[in-house]
């Protein structure tokens, strides 16, 4: 409504629902926003038990959804079948950003999305974010951010027979800021003796380790290389 307010008409935003296959979708967003066209797709999606999905139509389009089961699973957390619709909106070799619950990561009953992910993609980084992270929106309690890179066609064909390049390095950090408390309200740096860290604009400054991931992450890719 800010983009149509403002006059903006190239903005290229859709609305659909975006576990449905395109071919649902209304006309122009099935046009300008088809699978297979994107470079690079973030995305933080919703989470909880009031976005779990058990519509049948929807589940059989995914294959999370019978992967690693003898039978279909009948409901999905939605965020877990995110990660297939955001890998499907990709082209090959283009990157997912995604914010997702850390379980997804560690929970011993999610090894088959971990093995089905593995068998699409390139996990380039995991970074463990603080549970303070989305406390001002009441969002997931212990969030994680992943990064993946699909999988060429070559590489795909090769999982298809299970030849995975286990080899390649991963960026992993877990930054234990995120400059606001479990009540949102903002946390600043202090030296030893209490007083305030101030910036050169004499501000004082977050105590906010997450805005130190992107340099570390490039120094890691530089030497990941």
């Amino acid at each position: 409504m800010n983009l149509v307010m403002h006059g903006d008409g190239s903005s290229n935003v859709h609305r659909a629902s975006s576990l449905m296959r395109p071919g649902e979708w209304p006309q122009m967003a099935r046009q300008n926003v088809p699978f297979g066209s994107m470079d690079v797709v973030i995305t933080n999606p919703p989470f909880g038990d009031e976005v779990r999905v058990d519509d049948t139509h929807i589940l059989s389009q995914y294959q999370l959804a019978s992967w690693g089961t003898e039978n279909r699973r009948s409901m999905m957390p939605a965020e877990q079948l995110f990660m297939e619709a955001g890998l499907n909106f990709l082209k090959p070799g283009g990157f997912l950003g995604v914010v997702i619950p850390d379980g997804i990561l560690n929970n011993p009953g999610l090894v088959f999305l971990r093995d089905w992910l593995l068998h699409r993609s390139k996990i380039v980084a995991s970074i463990d974010l603080p549970k303070e992270t989305f406390g001002r929106n009441k969002g997931v309690n212990n969030p994680s951010v992943l990064i993946v890179q699909k999988f060429s066609h070559q590489e795909y064909l090769a999982a298809e027979k299970n030849i995975i390049d286990t080899s390649r390095s991963v960026f992993m950090c877990a930054p234990e800021t995120s400059g606001i408390d479990k009540r949102g309200n903002t946390v600043f740096l202090r030296h030893p003796n209490g007083e305030y860290i101030l910036d050169s604009s004499g501000e004082r400054v977050p105590d906010d380790q997450i805005s130190m991931v992107p340099s570390a992450f490039e120094v890691w890719r530089e030497t990941a290389r």
